[in-house]
């Protein structure tokens, strides 16, 4: 509908050639397609979601929504 209306936030996962797993968060306006953030970490837990949420939300307000799939 307009800007700040939907945030997705989007897992991926990545494996190295050493089996060691990479877990990506991609954030992104659903209306302006803008990517907010991409983060990459090794271990990535509800803190460090918390804390990048926290950051974007201080630069472009908070959304009305946010949405995340099950992974399906």
């Amino acid at each position: 509908m307009r800007p700040n209306h939907v945030w997705a936030l989007d897992f991926q996962f990545y494996q190295t050639s050493e089996a060691r797993v990479l877990r990506y968060l991609n954030i992104t306006d659903e209306f302006s397609k803008e990517a907010l953030a991409i983060e990459v970490e090794r271990p990535m837990s509800g803190d460090n979601i918390v804390t990048i949420l926290e950051v974007l939300i201080s630069i472009h307000g908070a959304p009305e929504f946010v949405r995340m799939d099950n992974g399906a």
